[in-house]
C-alpha cells in the first residue's frame, strides 16, 4: 500500500474536535502560560490542542486553535461511526484476518474516539487503557522491526571480500578428518556387531550342555535322597519273623 492510500484513509477522522476558533498571539501566549502553571487534564495530554496559522488573500497570518471535544456521543453518533468504519473496510478492501495495514490504520483511528469517550466517563480507566494501548503498539513495532530485519537480503560479496586461502585449506583438512572418522566409526560399529553375534552364538551352543549338567546333578541328588529314605525305613521296619508276645 502506497503513501497516497494511507493519506486517503487518514482523512477518515472519527475523533470528535470542537469547532476551530481564531486566537491572537497574546491569547496563545497566555494559554501556554496557563498550561504550564495548571495541571493539564488527561484528555488534553493525550489529545493536545491543534494550533496552526493560515493566511487568507494575502492578509496577515492568523492563528487558529482547535481543542478536543468534551461532549459524550449519542447512540446515533456511535451508529454512524460503526457504519463509516464498515464502509471504509469494504471500500479499501481491508482483510478481516491476518496482517493488514489498512485495517490497522482504520481501527487505530476509531480507537482514538473510543479512548476519548472512556476518558470522559472515567479518567483513571481511560489512562490505564491508554497505557495498555501504547504498550501493545510498542510491542507490535518491535516485532515488525525484527521481521523486517530477518527478511533483509544480505548484500552480495564484493571481489575484495574473498576468503583467505588458509581458511579454505583448513576447511578441506577438517572435511578429510571428518570423513576418516566417519569411516572408522562405521568399521567399529560393524566389528562390535560381529563380536556380539559370536558371543551370542557361543552362549547358544553352551546352553544345552549346561542344562544337561544341571539335570544330571539334580537326578543324582534325587537318587541319593531316595536311598537315604529307604535305609531309614529299613531300620524302623520290624523283622518278618517277629511275633508279638501273648
Amino acid at each position: 500500500m502506497n503513501n497516497i492510500d494511507l493519506e486517503e484513509i487518514e482523512k477518515f477522522e472519527p475523533l470528535q474536535w470542537t469547532m476551530p476558533r481564531e486566537i491572537t498571539n497574546d491569547e496563545a501566549k497566555s494559554n501556554d502560560t496557563e498550561q504550564t502553571c495548571e495541571q493539564i487534564s488527561i484528555l488534553e495530554q493525550i489529545f493536545p490542542p491543534r494550533v496552526w496559522t493560515r493566511t487568507i488573500d494575502g492578509s496577515e497570518p492568523k492563528m487558529w486553535k482547535q481543542t478536543i471535544s468534551r461532549e459524550l456521543p449519542t447512540r446515533c453518533d456511535l451508529r454512524n461511526m460503526m457504519n463509516a468504519l464498515a464502509y471504509r473496510n469494504e471500500f479499501y478492501k481491508a482483510h478481516a484476518t491476518g496482517i493488514c495495514e489498512i485495517r490497522s490504520v482504520l481501527y487505530s483511528l476509531v480507537f482514538d474516539e473510543i479512548l476519548r469517550q472512556v476518558i470522559l466517563v472515567d479518567e483513571d480507566l481511560g489512562a490505564v487503557l491508554y497505557r495498555v494501548y501504547r504498550e501493545f503498539r510498542h510491542v507490535i513495532f518491535l516485532y515488525k522491526h525484527l521481521v523486517e530485519k530477518s527478511i533483509e537480503v544480505p548484500p552480495p560479496m564484493d571481489a575484495d571480500d574473498t576468503i583467505e586461502p588458509e581458511l579454505i585449506k583448513e576447511i578441506e583438512d577438517l572435511k578429510t578428518v571428518n570423513n576418516d572418522l566417519t569411516i572408522k566409526c562405521r568399521h567399529s560399529k560393524q566389528a562390535y556387531s560381529e563380536a556380539l553375534k559370536k558371543k551370542q552364538a557361543i552362549q547358544d551352543r553352551k546352553y544345552p550342555m549346561i542344562v544337561r549338567e544341571i539335570y544330571k546333578n539334580l537326578m543324582n541328588d534325587i537318587r541319593r535322597s531316595t536311598g537315604q529314605i529307604k535305609d531309614q525305613f529299613a531300620l524302623i521296619k520290624p523283622p518278618t519273623d517277629w511275633k508279638p508276645q501273648t
